[in-house]
């Protein structure tokens, strides 16, 4: 909970802090309003409030609270355009508290308990995620492009980034927008975290809603565990291996895929040293898939 009430004050200074004492009697109106029982704060917090909770007497639903509008608004909004296809499902909102109610998974063990022993049961569930998400051609709403992240690369501070690291994303990232292919609304951050299990059958958490290519969304699979960049010796080939079962599971170039991940993790550094974090392991990763590129 320290480590939560810390990033939400990095983030959001004083405005954080109001937040945060306003969030016990903010907890009690919600649970009133949309008759809720039994809050149970999630562990691990990050930058949102999270509860497990039963509405009326049968029905497990998440409540989830966050101190920054626009993302809950990209969140509502990716959520809306989803639909429950290979999303869990948008139950209620509360736009004063920046609030959501949403189903809640059950069972809900994450993907990252299939990875890595179970590898193919796992490839195949998180593209059929993927292509789930991806299954309407129609952008009826106003999200954020994947332009529009990706800026924070040419803004990156180089103290925090290798300078040849960070060049290196710029001209990749500037390659791709430049010949870009199909475009959908996408989840935007689909690790093996934000995929669970739900009455037998996978489904993704937490969308951000960014307009991006369906190799941006396949970039953010954990194709590396802590476990094996520490134990392993051949993390390049293992690297290596699994983005072409990817890129082929998915229909993709490995070329351009491999391309994505390695601006991502650039990205990911960016928004790390941004938020006052430690860049060091995607630094770490990007510096292995290198010479894949």
């Amino acid at each position: 909970m320290r480590e939560f009430e810390q990033n939400i004050m990095n983030l959001f200074g004083s405005q954080g802090k109001s937040w945060l004492q306003a969030l016990p009697a903010t907890l009690k109106k919600l649970a009133t309003e949309w008759k809720l029982s039994d809050l149970k704060p999630l562990p691990n917090l990050s930058y949102n409030f999270v509860v497990k909770a039963m509405h009326g007497q049968q029905l497990p639903v998440v409540l989830k609270l966050s101190c920054d509008a626009t993302s809950m608004r990209n969140e509502v909004k990716a959520l809306q355009h989803f639909q429950g296809h290979g999303c869990i499902k948008l139950l209620k909102i509360n736009w004063q508290h920046h609030a959501i109610l949403l189903e809640q998974a059950i069972p809900g063990q994450t993907l990252k308990t299939h990875y890595p022993l179970q590898f193919s049961e796992a490839v195949n569930a998180y593209a059929s995620v993927v292509e789930m998400l991806l299954h309407k051609p129609t952008i009826s709403q106003r999200f954020p492009m994947v332009h529009d992240w990706l800026k924070a690369l040419d803004e990156a501070c180089n103290s925090h980034i290798p300078n040849s690291l960070l060049l290196q994303a710029i001209a990749l990232k500037n390659d791709l927008l430049n010949s870009p292919e199909s475009y959908f609304v996408l989840h935007g951050d689909l690790h093996h975290d934000n995929i669970l299990m739900h009455k037998g059958q996978w489904v993704a958490i937490d969308p951000k809603g960014i307009v991006g290519e369906k190799a941006f969304e396949a970039a953010a699979f954990d194709f590396i565990t802590r476990a094996e960049l520490a134990n392993e010796a051949d993390v390049k080939d293992i690297l290596q291996m699994r983005i072409h079962i990817l890129a082929n599971t998915l229909n993709l170039s490995p070329v351009r895929l491999t391309q994505w991940i390695f601006v991502r993790l650039i990205l990911a550094a960016a928004w790390f040293a941004e938020d006052k974090g430690d860049p060091s392991y995607p630094l770490i990763l990007a510096r292995i898939l290198r010479p894949l590129l």
